[in-house]
């Protein structure tokens, strides 16, 4: 969800996705992986001997769930062309540092662009909270319209 909301470049590029999160979860290796493979939006991992490369470790790096979400996205619904999304981790990280604020602008060296944090974390905020009226009233609306159809109180809770 966080990849939906604006973040100016530079700022972007210190919250990067970080490496030990880019490994596939359960969603990604039971249905998204195979679903982008089959559709030919993504190559099949395939092993590479170790050789040296030049290339920056970000560019050798596996797409994130929100780069693979967005193909997805781009290919079931090519007319949308105005939406922009962009794989960030700002409230993630906010939250490894137990929400300290302070600390987590200073050890990513954004303290000058602390504003434009605290509007991103605020409207992160916000965005859970209208997802969660919108599936409290999905809930109240009853079984989902159609037999396969998938509704926000069809998912498991944890």
């Amino acid at each position: 969800m966080e990849s939906t909301l604006e973040m100016p470049g530079p700022v972007r590029r210190r919250l990067r996705v970080p490496f030990r999160l880019l490994e596939s979860g359960a969603l990604a290796t039971s249905m998204l992986d195979a679903e982008l493979i089959q559709r030919g939006l993504m190559a099949a991992q395939v092993e590479e001997e170790e050789e040296e490369d030049d290339r920056d470790d970000w560019e050798k790096r596996p797409p994130t769930l929100a780069e693979k979400l967005r193909s997805y996205f781009d290919h079931c619904y090519p007319d949308f062309t105005d939406v922009h999304t962009h794989p960030i981790w700002c409230v993630g990280e906010l939250l490894d540092y137990d929400g300290n604020f302070n600390k987590f602008v200073t050890s990513v060296d954004l303290t000058k662009q602390e504003g434009i944090v605290f509007r991103h974390v605020q409207r992160m905020i916000m965005l859970c909270g209208e997802f969660e009226r919108a599936c409290a009233l999905d809930a109240d609306a009853g079984p989902p319209p159609s037999p396969g159809g998938t509704s926000c109180a069809s998912w498991p809770r944890s």
